[in-house]
């Protein structure tokens, strides 16, 4: 839960100061540490968040994309290969770039 408090500080930090590319990145880990969590209330804030960051890119079929995610209350399914990968990448990201090994893997799945 703090780790997607964290992320989302971070990425309002940068959207402040008017970096919507790396806000857009924290609010996407946002997301995968939700995926990770199975927090589905800060996966449907982080939709919402990262179709702000197209919306302030100027990318607006992106930013509607996410936008209608949020507004349907879309939640990825836990089977999902887009899920999956974002979790993995989660990992891989937070362990300094070394290959989780599919035990430690599997130990912070079945942790949530």
């Amino acid at each position: 839960d703090q780790k997607l408090k964290s992320y989302k500080s971070l990425a309002f930090c940068y959207q402040y100061l008017k970096n919507f590319s790396k806000a857009k990145s924290y609010f996407l880990k946002q997301l995968q540490c939700a995926w990770l969590l199975n927090n589905n209330r800060y996966e449907l804030l982080a939709y919402d968040f990262i179709g702000m960051q197209y919306f302030y890119l100027g990318e607006i079929d992106k930013a509607r994309f996410y936008h209608d995610k949020m507004i349907s209350g879309y939640i990825e399914p836990i089977e999902s290969p887009l899920r999956k990968l974002g979790i993995a990448k989660l990992i891989n990201d937070s362990s300094g770039g070394k290959k989780p090994s599919v035990k430690n893997y599997l130990k912070k799945i079945e942790g949530c």
